[in-house]
């Protein structure tokens, strides 16, 4: 196996990871209560709920997790061959309305960009890629706040094609942004904590 090949598995397992973190946190888990414990039949629709949530965290984590797993295929395959990004050709393989295109494009090039990044480092696990790539706490926060903002601007842009409410999407939306910072911005804690 190929340097590359083996942080790029590293960089998936976290990003795995990161993505079921943010999942736990914007699907909303049933809450157990006394009357549920006492009343058998109920207790069978809390562990029917339970097991909803678990395919929905489940569910969210892979399709949050596409983007990601494009731009790492695309960063390892520059990595390996030196090539040059094409960063709107990796936008094309979404079917994403065309008002959202450039948005999409965007985030390819951060991500793709970070995972260059990671895949060029030097380490044996992500932390120490991260902290070879990037250096400091503040770089790497400065890639989760692009980050961020990129992925912000595409579920923006994709707002009017969603078949919800605005209001419902506004909630959705800030709550995706701030489960994803905060699992980020912890996640910085522990990279650079010593």
């Amino acid at each position: 196996m190929s340097d590359f090949q083996d942080k790029k598995n590293l960089i998936i397992n976290q990003e795995n990871k990161i993505a079921q973190k943010i999942a736990s946190q914007v699907i909303d888990k049933p809450k157990l209560s006394v009357w549920m414990i006492l009343i058998p039949i109920i207790f069978v629709y809390y562990f029917i709920q339970l097991s909803q949530y678990d395919k929905g965290k489940k569910k969210y984590a892979e399709n949050y997790m596409v983007a990601f797993r494009r731009a790492l295929e695309a960063a390892y395959f520059l990595a390996e061959t030196d090539a040059k990004p094409k960063y709107d050709e990796l936008a094309e393989k979404y079917n994403i309305p065309k008002a959202a295109k450039q948005q999409q494009i965007e985030l390819f090039k951060i991500l793709t960009d970070h995972y260059l990044t990671l895949l060029q480092a030097k380490g044996e696990d992500v932390l120490s890629l991260i902290k070879s790539g990037y250096g400091s706490k503040k770089n790497i926060l400065d890639f989760f706040n692009r980050l961020s903002h990129a992925e912000r601007k595409l579920n923006l842009a994709l707002k009017d094609h969603l078949e919800q409410s605005d209001e419902v999407i506004d909630q959705v939306i800030s709550k995706i942004d701030s489960c994803s910072k905060q699992t980020r911005f912890e996640f910085a804690d522990t990279i650079f904590a010593s």
